[in-house]
């Protein structure tokens, strides 16, 4: 990179090469895991006295990955195709309102980052962080919706397209305490809307 940015810029142009190149680093890695990126290790195991190996989580070897379920099976990621599995993180890559992410692993590298949020309650502030993180939305909607109870919210929908990275917010979802954030590569979109469709809310 430093190379490229003389060779086309000039000395003087390297800092801000340099910049536009830990920006789009920065925008990569969602609550710390790298979206397009070799997947991290396995979650560490160990022996349980009553039954099957468990996984042991630590803040240290943050961020990893566990099967869905919770036991190890010891035959890791699937070689070939994708694998979702629950992704641990460090505490403090995890805004408030938001819940431990999952991912979608294909031969090998993170595709897609999917999290569930506590819906209208954090909204705003989850569109606020995400706004500072990767800027102005692509799109941004913020519709009346009404529960069945009678109770009137608006519910915030934003998008952002960067290069081979889609992020899209839904503040609501099922319910008013439901909500969901998605980083994709361009593949992992394709990949998710051949297989349910395009993401939608109620």
């Amino acid at each position: 990179m430093q190379l490229s940015c003389i060779r086309i810029l000039g000395p003087l142009g390297l800092f801000g090469c340099l910049a536009a190149a830990t920006a789009f680093a920065n925008e990569r890695s969602f609550m710390g895991i790298e979206v397009g990126a070799p997947a991290p290790s396995e979650c560490p195991t160990e022996r349980s006295a009553y039954g099957p190996d468990r996984y042991s989580y630590s803040e240290g070897k943050a961020p990893c990955w566990s099967k869905i379920g919770g036991t190890p099976d010891g035959r890791g990621l699937t070689s070939n195709g994708v694998t979702t599995v629950q992704m641990w993180i460090n505490s403090d890559s995890r805004p408030h309102g938001t819940s431990m992410p999952y991912a979608e692993i294909a031969d090998g590298k993170v595709e897609s980052v999917s999290v569930e949020t506590t819906g209208f309650a954090d909204q705003d502030s989850i569109l606020s962080a995400l706004t500072k993180k990767y800027g102005k939305p692509t799109l941004l909607e913020r519709e009346p919706v009404q529960t069945g109870v009678g109770a009137k919210f608006d519910r915030i929908h934003a998008s952002w397209k960067k290069p081979d990275l889609n992020v899209e917010f839904f503040g609501m979802l099922g319910s008013v305490t439901e909500g969901n954030i998605s980083v994709r590569t361009d593949a992992g979109k394709s990949r998710f809307e051949e297989q349910y469709g395009k993401e939608k809310s109620f």
